[in-house]
């Protein structure tokens, strides 16, 4: 567990994980974030920002909830990404709409992005509790795999290609058999005051 990281008197934006700051940019092979619960960064901090060549991560939650958080996921450099059985909640305090931001920053990543790019996302939940939901905005990449995921509140989706056709969409929790703040279960415990009903 991850939880609660920044404050205002920070001069940088708070996240919780952090993989490659700029001076070392591609240095990182690989990120893995696995049975991990991380959730509330603060002071418009990202859940997970990663510049390493290879970000994963699985069976985990990535959850804003009520914090001035920004995106859920950046990976500013790009890289190869996959993700598979997260639950990914955009809170409704979000300093920004969207939930991804890839390939954003190629002038913080020793001027360019890494050359082997992929993007796959699949069986997953993504709730957008913010009223202006937005997947996110791509940068150098061929098509993404975004796929079989339960997608809950989405206005639009940003840059992505529009993949509605290949997962569950649903406009409210109601809809996709939840309750009003319920965050869906992974094969890890929830932490005990979200598992309570």
């Amino acid at each position: 567990m991850i939880e609660d990281i920044g404050h205002a008197r920070g001069q940088e934006p708070m996240h919780l994980i952090y993989a490659g700051i700029i001076i070392y940019a591609g240095v990182i092979d690989k990120l893995c974030v696995t049975r991990s619960t991380l959730r509330r960064s603060h002071y418009y901090g990202h859940i997970v920002k990663s510049r390493a060549r290879h970000t994963e991560i699985s069976d985990s939650y990535l959850l804003g909830q009520g914090s001035i958080n920004s995106r859920e996921g950046d990976m500013p450099c790009g890289g190869v990404i996959e993700m598979t059985r997260v639950v990914i909640q955009k809170g409704p305090n979000a300093d920004n709409n969207e939930s991804f931001g890839v390939g954003l920053e190629p002038n913080h990543c020793r001027g360019r992005l890494h050359s082997e790019s992929s993007f796959r996302l699949t069986d997953s939940w993504l709730i957008f509790d913010r009223p202006k939901g937005q997947f996110g905005y791509l940068r150098g990449y061929g098509k993404p795999v975004i796929l079989g995921n339960k997608i809950i509140g989405l206005r639009t989706w940003g840059s992505f290609s529009d993949h509605s056709a290949v997962n569950k969409m649903y406009r409210s929790r109601a809809e996709a058999g939840l309750e009003r703040a319920e965050i869906p279960r992974l094969s890890i415990p929830l932490p005990r005051e979200l598992s309570a009903k």
